[in-house]
């Protein structure tokens, strides 16, 4: 998640909002995960859980924000395809 929102921060994502199918900026609906996360986090540790889940997911964010920019260098940019399919 961390990595898609540095990599891709214009777009937008299809959610389900209070019964609504609606889209929202990328940035929203990751940072709304986020904060989600986190909060989740402290209740467990504040209700005697462990919260290790909620930290994996924190940490997994983190470690895709910070290695979302190294693992694309060396790599072609979506301009350079010059408009070919890019097949996987």
């Amino acid at each position: 998640m961390g990595a898609y929102l540095l990599l891709h921060p214009q777009r937008r994502v299809t959610v389900l909002l209070f019964r609504f199918v609606t889209e929202v900026p990328g940035f929203v609906a990751v940072g709304l995960w986020f904060v989600f996360q986190v909060v989740q986090s402290m209740m467990a540790q504040g209700a005697g859980g462990g919260g290790v889940a909620y930290a994996a997911h924190i940490g997994g964010f983190v470690a895709g924000a910070i290695l979302a920019k190294p693992f694309t260098v060396g790599r072609p940019s979506p301009a350079e395809y010059d408009g070919q399919t890019r097949t996987r």
